[in-house]
């Protein structure tokens, strides 16, 4: 097998395919022999190599071939795909097996891409660090004593390992950036409502969010206009460093640890280096402090889940109730949190006083964007590396304990309750070698502008940038 194909980007895979210097089928053995000989990451819950070879014999033969034909990707485990079945990593939908694809997956598919496997994943989607009870624990392919993050970690340590060269994952709080970050990867989550989110299970409707995984942003690129029908060809060139002006919110870099401080303090000076503007700014950028945004983060989703479960079991014909799926779950750190929700006489005024507090943060935010004119928010994605294997539920930073799920949801809740596109790049490694992200959040509905602001960004850090192969 060659490591080079295990290395390829998307874009270069397609590249490879189309001008015939190897079949489908040669590129996905290749990377299935890569993928048997790390099986020990816990990155699938169930794998489909099998059916992908099938399916890449039959895009070698088609005369017509679509923009990702042949090409193997890897979706997370709460995404449909139909005849493959959809746990969420949750014991009562061991045997659920949708008879039609997710939205999203119809359209990729449609464009010629194969399925790889459905990839592990925190239980339900609730948690930041992938360990799962009744389901694979991914690990980081960087070091295997350290955890692929979550709640995407399968996707993530699948693409971080050579398996796939992209794949999908979910995003509520931080569930595609964290993974993508303590990975080495890129990890896209895109404005809330972009994406379809048919055939998928959510927790939190208003939150909720399919995005992207892949080892360049010009994957990404690529996946997004499939998805969405975008060209982004056609929309605005990006500006000169010299014209864009990069908010830095001290909150975003207060209680860091020591090596996610110094890779992205000296991130920040490569930036200015090239020539982007820094703007220092306070809370007023993300529309208040810090707490009431985390506050408002944790205060809505589970409200939410228990209608979001019966909503999607409803919409794929599942005879299994939602109260059903809350009673089973495997995961103590999850059962903790929905097994309340089985009480009818909860009161909901919490619930909608959180409501009303994002739309007020929101309005703020965007007041605060305009005011201070810059096109990005730039913080590090998680203000710590990636968690080890036995993590427990406090983490010590610099002499202060702090809860583990806060710490890493810290830089990326706000995006997820102010509704705005986020991306994490890899930017460098800790002196232990684990990998460290530095995040981009643009305006609302300003997806390809970000995208094109963090390719250009990812390419100040050509150490860490992936080879095109």
């Amino acid at each position: 097998m060659s490591v080079e194909v295990a290395s390829w980007s998307l874009t270069t895979a397609i590249h490879n395919l189309q001008q015939g210097k190897l079949s489908a089928e040669e590129y996905l053995t290749d990377l299935i022999s890569h993928g048997n000989s790390h099986s020990n990451l816990g990155t699938y819950i169930t794998p489909t190599s099998g059916h992908a070879l099938i399916a890449a014999r039959a895009a070698d033969s088609m005369p017509q071939k679509g923009p990702l034909f042949g090409i193997p990707l890897v979706v997370k485990d709460n995404i449909d795909v139909a005849g493959v079945p959809t746990t969420a990593a949750t014991p009562s939908l061991k045997g659920h097996i949708p008879t039609t694809d997710s939205e999203v997956w119809q359209r990729l598919t449609s464009a010629g891409a194969i399925l790889l496997g459905k990839t592990s994943m925190h239980e339900l989607a609730y948690g930041i660090t992938g360990i799962c009870t009744g389901s694979p624990t991914a690990l980081n392919p960087v070091n295997t004593n350290y955890l692929a993050g979550g709640s995407s970690s399968g996707t993530a340590a699948a693409i971080a390992a050579g398996f796939a060269p992209a794949g999908l994952g979910t995003d509520t709080g931080g569930s595609i950036r964290i993974p993508a970050a303590v990975c080495g990867i890129f990890g896209f989550r895109p404005t809330t409502g972009r994406y379809p989110h048919a055939g998928v299970v959510r927790i939190s409707p208003t939150r909720d969010t399919v995005g992207l995984m892949a080892r360049s942003i010009e994957d990404i690129l690529l996946l997004d206009e499939i998805i969405t029908g975008t060209n982004h060809s056609t929309e605005q060139p990006s500006p000169t460093p010299k014209s864009v002006r990069l908010a830095i919110p001290e909150s975003a870099w207060d209680h860091l640890d020591p090596e996610v401080e110094r890779i992205t303090t000296n991130a920040l000076s490569v930036l200015e280096n090239a020539g982007y503007k820094l703007i220092n700014t306070g809370v007023d950028i993300h529309g208040g402090p810090s707490n009431e945004l985390l506050d408002t983060a944790i205060a809505i989703p589970p409200p939410e889940t228990l209608a979001a479960i019966s909503a999607y079991l409803a919409e794929t014909g599942s005879t299994i109730t939602a109260e059903e799926v809350i009673k089973e779950t495997a995961s103590p750190d999850v059962r903790s949190i929905l097994s309340p929700l089985l009480d009818t006489s909860l009161p909901h005024h919490a619930y909608h006083a959180a409501l009303t507090k994002q739309e007020q943060l929101q309005a703020l935010a965007n007041e605060a964007r305009h005011r201070y004119n810059i096109d990005a928010i730039v913080t590090p994605t998680i203000i710590t590396p990636a968690a080890p294997v036995d993590v427990a539920d406090y983490i010590n930073i610099e002499g202060v304990e702090i809860p583990t799920f806060l710490a890493y949801i810290r830089n990326t809740a706000p995006a997820a309750v102010l509704a705005t596109p986020s991306i994490t790049i890899p930017i460098g490694k800790t002196a232990e070698g684990l990998p460290v992200g530095l995040q981009l959040d643009g305006h609302p509905n300003s997806d390809t502008k970000l995208l094109q602001l963090a390719l250009q960004c990812s390419q100040l850090f050509p150490s860490v940038y992936p080879s095109k192969g």
